[in-house]
């Protein structure tokens, strides 16, 4: 979700960028061809061969849209990370939370430290495991925050029709959100919304 509201707000204020966006469609698609030519090839065979060509020259018409200067294919639509992203349209503060729980999915060693609990003479060491509670403020607070985004993207596109009741959401989340960074210790400042 958090991703996909990044997205939206991020194309929303810059469409210049949906058709990279959109054509990134082929390049995934190749993807999925020449994963199926080495490994399901009785699958391939299933594919209307139209179609398979179909795949293949689109994606021969964007891929200069998609590589590196070393030739390679990105591995994403856009050269623009997502923080940074997140950061031109206002989402900096979700980021933060959206990249622990990335660690979390991913339990990359970030993820493993932040569930690891030391008694305090450092005798005991035990580790949080999921499934676990300990998180879920974060997460309901990243789910929240993305939504809220996502519903303002999408009323955008929609011609503003639902701009009190987008209005309403958001205003409950930013309260929601103020008491969650005051529980924290974070603060409430100016700059502490979504």
């Amino acid at each position: 979700m958090y991703e996909g509201a990044v997205i939206v707000g991020y194309i929303q204020k810059h469409p210049e960028v949906f058709d990279t966006y959109y054509e990134f469609h082929w390049v995934l698609a190749k993807r999925s061809v020449d994963w199926m030519t080495e490994h399901a090839p009785e699958e391939l065979k299933k594919l209307d061969p139209k179609k398979v060509k179909e795949i293949e020259d689109n994606f021969a018409r964007v891929k200069p849209n998609y590589q590196t200067e070393k030739g390679k294919i990105r591995d994403s639509w856009s050269k623009t990370p997502l923080r940074n992203m997140a950061e031109d349209i206002g989402m900096a503060d979700l980021h933060s939370y959206y990249e622990q729980a990335s660690s979390m999915h991913h339990a990359n060693v970030q993820a493993l430290s932040s569930q690891l609990e030391v008694s305090a003479d450092e005798t005991i060491v035990d580790f949080d495991v999921a499934p676990s509670d300990h998180w879920a403020g974060e997460a309901l607070m990243l789910a929240m925050g993305s939504f809220v985004q996502a519903l303002k993207g999408y009323n955008a596109l929609c011609g503003k029709k639902f701009d009190a009741l987008v209005e309403d959401v958001e205003g409950k989340f930013t309260n929601a959100w103020k008491k969650q960074l005051a529980r924290e210790g974070k603060g409430t400042g100016a700059g502490d919304g979504i």
